[in-house]
């Protein structure tokens, strides 16, 4: 209490840290049964070499603690030998890290088995955690999330390291629930400036993504993604490029390790590929004479042609239009003030193309490179309020982030999206249909993509900015719509009866319609 006063300014009764500990089933004091168990279990796994600490009641208790208090109790009981009594509930024990014994008392392999046999005892159960659910979890998880710059950074700290360790043992070491705090707690430590705890806490993720799942599943993949995600955002590109290579390095190894199936099935891919190959003769020496067509002439009509045809192949997951997007994408990127949209929307077809053909972590770079198209442009155009391209403008860079956010780069697909709905709020007004409508947009991509949890803030703002319009009401269809969504959790254009809003289409002058708001 007295360090809680002084470190953190926290001042509370007695009763009140009593009440506390109480609902989180701490436990201050050992009862003699669970004392005799601890000191009984240390004296059983120093035969084996092994040193002990237990985890009960909220807290940690070394093998000399539970010595001494055993020490204590043996007074109060009679002295018998080695009894054989069962783990109480909510005990938990393990050997610390770092521990070893000297060479004199056992080889150095007998040492590292048994440690490795602690370490990967057998999986458990367990529907809470120190007394603690995933309900009570959850709990302190949105504390921890709460109020973050008003709290001392070791409170945070304490909080999500408690709930990334009770994740592990209640919903697993790689589960989503425990990748998002994992993922909170090395943003905390890098916005600190502990960018060594940081690092500690990524590799530890990674590593136990890739002993549980195997380094080449799609959720450890997904991991690496992320990781390389929150490297760039802590500009440390090349930090992120070198732990992309490694990724890269480690994923082709393990793929040449083929089983007689697996090399069977590259076999049938591959001569279906060649068939296939065959048939597209014609279609691709079209994409080629259109290709030679934009590197003579950058005509815009022309380049706008060619991204028509491009979408085409693109939705028939047509490989060879490959070359096609990214020789659009070589020509514009030399004129991003003369081809701003062309630019955005090539790079956008070639990512939902990786999407399509499952190649996304063979194009990690691509998708990376994303982020220098979009601020490229959002930099370089001239944000006009009655230019009217200034609307299609902010349509390519919403379905650019929409395709980053296909290739489950949240970070930066989050990114993107915001600094559109900012560039719109000042251009045209917080509560304006435009303004109103991106902010939906943006919202639909996350509803669709991911899930409500995610999607349910835009159109909150979105929600916000429709009721401060002044040509709108509260029966107005966007309203309305906006209003039946947050009750929901899904956002329609329908209403109960199957029918469009009133008003919803009734939009006119420079806005973004609804009809172009779905995104691909």
């Amino acid at each position: 209490m007295e360090l809680m006063r002084q470190r953190h300014g926290f001042d509370a009764s007695t009763k009140l840290y009593k009440d506390q500990f109480k609902s989180w089933h701490w436990q201050k004091n050992l009862s003699a049964r669970h004392s005799r168990f601890m000191a009984e279990k240390v004296k059983e796994r120093r035969g084996e070499e092994k040193d002990t600490v237990f985890l009960y009641g909220g807290q940690t208790w070394t093998s000399d603690k539970v010595t001494s208090i055993d020490g204590r109790a043996k007074r109060q009981r009679f002295d018998g030998g080695i009894m054989d009594i069962d783990t109480p509930a909510s005990v938990s024990y393990k050997t610390p890290k770092g521990y070893v014994v000297e060479e004199s008392s056992s080889d150095s392999s007998s040492v590292e088995e048994a440690i490795q046999d602690d370490e990967h005892d057998d999986p458990t159960l367990l529907l809470s955690w120190n007394g603690h659910t995933r309900t009570s979890l959850l709990a302190m998880w949105n504390l921890a999330r709460s109020n973050v710059s008003e709290r001392p950074f070791d409170q945070t700290e304490d909080l999500l390291k408690q709930v990334w360790e009770g994740f592990s043992h209640v919903v697993g070491v790689t589960s989503d629930d425990t990748n998002k705090v994992g993922y909170a707690l090395a943003e905390l430590y890098a916005e600190n400036h502990e960018m060594q705890h940081a690092d500690r806490i990524i590799e530890e993720m990674t590593q136990k993504h890739i002993t549980i799942l195997g380094y080449d599943d799609r959720r450890t993949q997904q991991h690496v993604l992320h990781c390389i995600e929150l490297l760039n955002a802590w500009n440390r590109p090349d930090d992120a490029l070198g732990f992309l290579s490694r990724s890269k390095e480690l994923l082709e190894t393990k793929s040449t390790q083929e089983t007689p199936n697996a090399r069977g099935k590259r076999r049938r891919r591959r001569a279906k590929g060649k068939g296939a190959e065959q048939h597209s003769q014609e279609a691709s020496t079209s994409l080629a004479n259109i290709s030679r067509s934009i590197t003579d002439n950058d005509d815009p009509l022309m380049i706008d042609h060619a991204l028509e045809v491009a979408n085409t192949h693109v939705a028939a997951k047509d490989q060879s239009v490959e070359h096609l997007l990214l020789q659009i994408i070589s020509c514009c990127k030399s004129d991003t003030r003369r081809f701003p949209i062309q630019y955005v929307k090539a790079t956008s077809e070639l990512l939902r193309l990786y999407v399509k053909l499952g190649t996304v972590h063979d194009h990690k770079e691509m998708f990376l490179s994303a982020r220098n198209v979009f601020d490229q442009v959002e930099f370089d155009y001239d944000w006009y309020e009655e230019r009217y391209e200034c609307i299609e403008v902010m349509e390519a860079l919403l379905q650019l982030a929409a395709d980053v956010l296909r290739g489950h780069f949240d970070i930066m697909a989050r990114y993107m999206f915001r600094k559109v709905v900012d560039q719109a709020i000042p251009l045209f007004g917080y509560n304006d249909e435009r303004t109103v409508w991106i902010q939906i947009t943006v919202g639909i991509a996350y509803q669709s993509l991911t899930t409500w949890g995610q999607a349910w803030e835009w159109f909150e703002e979105a929600y916000s900015g429709a009721l401060a319009n002044p040509k709108w009401g509260e029966k107005d269809g966007i309203v309305r719509s906006l209003r039946n969504a947050l009750d929901k959790h899904h956002f329609s254009y329908l209403s109960d009866e199957g029918r469009p809003f009133k008003t919803i289409f009734g939009v006119s002058g420079i806005t973004i319609r609804p009809g172009r708001l779905h995104l691909e």
